[in-house]
């Protein structure tokens, strides 16, 4: 039965492990425990092992200073191992050890990993103390798990230079910094909540500044990469600043590779930066051999002798010597190789050791000043990596003080270990030597050496004074803000949303209905929310309205707003109860979403509103310049002539004019003209109705319209529904050199000339010469073919050039691209890449050139040769060919036609 480590949740009980305590207790106590249990899944009575394992020999030594006070072995016989093997826990029974009572857990299919099986020390004590109870136990423990059919037996044991680089990232300016895009903010974040808070510490937002989305989070990046990206870009952010050049300080050292001749006095050498040195695990045993092998001499005789300048072929050395040791080694253990059989990339599993203390002084140049002081370095990080080439699991044990403790960090677990976890146990194993399988591919695959004499200086304590004023009051500002939303969730359940809108929010508003809270395919209406208790009463509600918008609480009035069967959203009825609770009222209405109500604010003294009256909403229109706008409000007697209402409505809406046309809006496709003769009753007019007046035109004033359509609000408004937002990007966009997107709202039934005529302004270019392509998927831009009917609901339409997809959801988005003629000229031209290869077997390009469609390969040379460099003395003419798979795939003769060359090869001229 295989053991893995430890994994528990947080609900789970105390397990026993190394405390903080001081250096000079002793050791209160040491057990060792072992279980053994049948092979056959029959429930058969145990035969015991003819000898038992040396527990003595899995449990690692005391610490030093420390002594043991009491030691025990207990035994625990599993003799119904089918039974707990259904079961998710099962606990030993209980036994006193030293007046504290323990018990074995037992996860028979793994804690949380079903390939497993998972033990704890449990302490039965544990759960007699409170939360905030301060105690501890100081004990040292070994567990071992024995097949009796079996003698394999299986164990565990429970037993920076990040210091220094956390001052320099906390001197990094990053107040102006955005979250979500810079790595020193989101680098600072963590550090700051690894030491301040009690919670494990995400690092979304530190993936999400490296340019990761989801799905790159969860895949498996290499470390080395991971960790050269984040040093580069630190320390470019250092720059100008009290911390420039840390990151080099720290982690650069320098090597020298070198060719010396042996016979002659020459020697040539570069000297080289290295942020992390990589060392073969292949053929070496240990890290010593690795860096034998690394600074290891080559003899170049015989046919590979070394060109000496002015001496000819020389026998000689070549080799590598280290110039600089940085104070902080990182060390990546090359466990990675191409095996020629399996033509795949493979995981190099053998064992490897490495020290605890790593003299690197043999292997600096004589000349280093760096020999005049000890090399002398101590192992502080030990990277894991779990798997194989194909993905697996990193963790890492950190030792972050100097002669200080082991600690696991694996994912949001963070478990104090021994020194034999950290390293022994991460050497790898031997293929001969019988081992479980995930222990197999489980080995040290970078390693952090920090050097003794810099250990005090580069890991002393970084304290809350060393930290940026600026930052602590950011970060513990996020903490409370973080807790307050923890908060809000916890006690979601009892509040809800409401929405509401008043005149000024109507008046904003240029299209249907009186706002838009929900069609996202135009401008939405911000409109005001107020969160509230469900059992607050209205009336309390309605006090908290007047103070938020700074009237008198009796000129409140508050309308609830109701989602039509036409799918438009109206005031509905007033609400006059200030004793039913928000809840009650909007259970009353079924409202699924927000709880919406429109609120009046209009001093109502000295007007008579009769108990019948209907509230009517006013917009105008207005023909000439194609706006509309809310007026106001009115109060009509539902029996009430239009024609008799009209007088108010034209008075409220300013005109001055009494030929006047009024027109209903229904639902976004019906606008309806009134028969003003009829009543607001016989005409279905009612409660949260929607009036719009206009003037109505001459013949002749129509005609000096710029779209005669709009004379009337009916096209308006159709005009509006077909109205779509559109994101223009640049087809060229780079990184480097961001182009801003360009956001425009135009119509659906435009058409390609119209759409780039409204672009071109944005982009400052002329608008006959920019060419639109359509997305197709992830990246892909497909070509948009000028046409003189195509509209753009026809261009952003996924149907129009390709099938739907998921890729084609949210707002609509064209790219476009800059040319330097127009597209009716590109219509009958064609662009062409050619390499230029000179005397000297030199390639120059591609060069972009424009050539008619039905030129000839004659004619392209002649537009190329004025893009070319060409030396004297030749005789002037070009040879044009295409290339495939690095052979000549055909030669053009001058007659040829550009038609004739192919996309998919290369085009040179020589």
């Amino acid at each position: 039965m295989p053991l893995f480590q430890d994994q528990h949740d947080k609900d789970q009980p105390l397990l026993a492990q190394p405390a903080e305590s001081d250096p000079a207790a002793p050791l209160v106590q040491e057990i060792k425990l072992f279980a053994t249990s049948p092979a056959d899944p029959m429930d058969l009575e145990p035969s015991l092992p003819q000898s038992l394992p040396n527990i003595d020999a899995i449990l690692a030594p005391p610490a030093a200073g420390l002594t043991v006070e009491a030691s025990m072995i207990h035994r625990w016989d599993i003799t119904n191992w089918k039974s707990i093997r259904s079961t998710k826990k099962s606990y030993s029974p209980e036994f006193v050890f030293n007046g504290s009572k323990w018990r074995i857990l037992l996860f028979p299919n793994g804690n949380n990993n079903t390939d497993a099986l998972s033990v704890f020390l449990d302490s039965v004590d544990a759960a007699d103390h409170a939360s905030d109870d301060i105690w501890h136990l100081c004990i040292q423990f070994a567990i071992a798990i024995s097949n009796p059919d079996d003698d394999e037996v299986y164990k565990h044991n429970g037993n920076c230079n990040i210091k220094k680089l956390r001052e320099a990232t906390y001197n990094i300016p990053t107040d102006k910094d955005e979250p979500t895009k810079s790595i020193p903010l989101a680098l600072q974040r963590i550090f700051y909540q690894l030491q301040f808070s009690d919670d494990p510490v995400g690092t979304i937002e530190l993936t999400k500044s490296f340019g990761w989305d989801a799905i790159d989070s969860f895949m498996q990046h290499d470390v080395q990469e991971f960790n050269r990206v984040l040093q580069d870009n630190l320390e470019s952010k250092m720059k100008g600043t009290k911390a420039e050049g840390a990151i080099s300080r720290l982690f650069v050292g320098k090597y020298k590779s070198y060719i010396k001749c042996i016979n002659v006095s020459y020697e040539s050498s570069r000297i080289e930066d290295f942020a992390d040195i990589q060392l073969n695990v292949k053929g070496c045993k240990n890290v010593y051999e690795s860096f034998v092998e690394y600074v290891n001499v080559e003899t170049l005789d015989g046919e590979n002798k070394y060109m000496a300048e002015g001496h000819g072929l020389q026998d000689a050395r070549k080799g590598v010597i280290f110039s600089v040791f940085p104070p902080v080694l990182h060390l990546q253990l090359k466990r990675y190789e191409y095996d020629v059989e399996k033509d795949a990339m493979v995981k190099i599993n053998d064992r490897y050791e490495f020290p605890k203390e790593l003299d690197l002084e043999p292997f600096l140049d004589e000349s280093s000043e760096q020999k005049k002081k000890p090399q002398k370095y101590l192992l502080h990080g030990v990277l894991v990596h779990a798997g194989d080439f194909s993905g697996g699991h990193y963790c890492a044990f950190l030792r972050a003080e100097n002669n200080g403790k082991w600690f696991k960090f694996d994912d949001d677990h963070v478990t104090p270990v021994s020194e034999y976890d950290a390293m022994e146990e991460n050497f790898g194993s031997d293929a001969a030597t019988k081992t479980r399988l995930l222990k197999k591919f489980t080995n040290a695959y970078m390693l952090v050496y920090v050097r003794e004499s810099n250990a005090d200086e580069i890991l002393k304590p970084i304290t809350a004074e060393d930290i940026p004023a600026h930052l602590r009051r950011r970060f513990d500002e996020e903490k409370l803000a973080s807790e307050q939303k923890r908060k809000d969730k916890e006690e979601q359940h009892l509040y809800f949303n409401t929405r509401y809108i008043t005149d000024a929010d109507i008046k904003l508003h240029g299209g249907f209905d009186l706002c838009n809270f929900d069609n996202k395919d135009l401008p939405l209406s911000a409109g005001h929310v107020l969160r509230v208790k469900k059992d607050e009463k209205f009336g309390a509600y309605r006090a908290r309205l007047a103070e938020t918008l700074d009237v008198p609480v009796e000129n409140v009035k508050v309308w609830n707003m109701v989602f039509r069967q036409n799918k438009t959203v109206r005031v509905d009825s007033k609400i006059t109860d200030d004793e039913k609770t928000l809840e009650q009222m909007r259970d009353s209405v079924k409202a699924a979403n927000d709880f919406r109500f429109y609120v009046d604010t209009e001093d109502e003294v000295g007007v008579e509103i009769e108990n019948d009256s209907i509230i009517i909403f006013i917009k105008k229109y207005d023909p000439v310049f194609a706006t509309i706008r809310y007026v106001g409000r009115a109060f009509f007697s539902p029996s009430q002539r239009i024609s008799e209402a009209l007088p108010a409505i034209v008075k409220l809406a300013d005109l001055q004019t009494s030929n006047v046309g009024v027109y209903e809006e229904v639902k976004p496709t019906m606008i309806d003209p009134c028969t003003i003769t009829n009543t607001f009753s016989s005409s279905e007019i009612g409660n949260g109705d929607i009036l719009c007046i206009q003037e109505i035109l001459s013949e002749e004033d129509v005609k000096q319209l710029p779209d005669p359509r709009l004379a009337t609000v009916t096209f308006y408004f159709d005009d509006y529904r077909n109205r779509l937002p559109i994101t223009f990007k640049h087809k060229h966009d780079e990184k480097e050199m961001p182009i801003p997107d360009i956001e425009l709202v135009l119509s659906k039934k435009i058409t390609f000339d119209a759409v780039v005529a409204k672009l071109g302004p944005a982009v400052k270019h002329d608008a006959a010469k920019i060419q639109l392509y359509s997305l197709q998927g992830h990246s892909t831009r497909s070509l948009i073919k000028r046409s003189p009917t195509l509209t753009l609901q026809e261009m952003t339409n996924p149907g129009y050039y390709a099938q739907a997809n998921n890729y084609n959801t949210g707002p609509s988005v064209l790219f476009y691209e800059l040319l330097d003629i127009p597209l009716v000229e590109l219509d009958s031209k064609r662009f062409v890449n050619v390499v230029y290869v000179d005397r000297q077997m030199h390639e120059h390009g591609p060069i972009k050139i424009l050539v008619a469609k039905n030129a000839r390969a004659g004619e392209f040379l002649e537009i190329l040769k004025p893009k070319l460099v060409i030396a004297d003395g030749g005789s002037g003419k070009l040879r044009l060919f295409e290339v495939n798979n690095f052979r000549t795939y055909k030669v053009f003769s001058e007659s040829d036609f550009v038609s004739s060359f192919n996309d998919f090869t290369t085009l040179y001229a020589e």
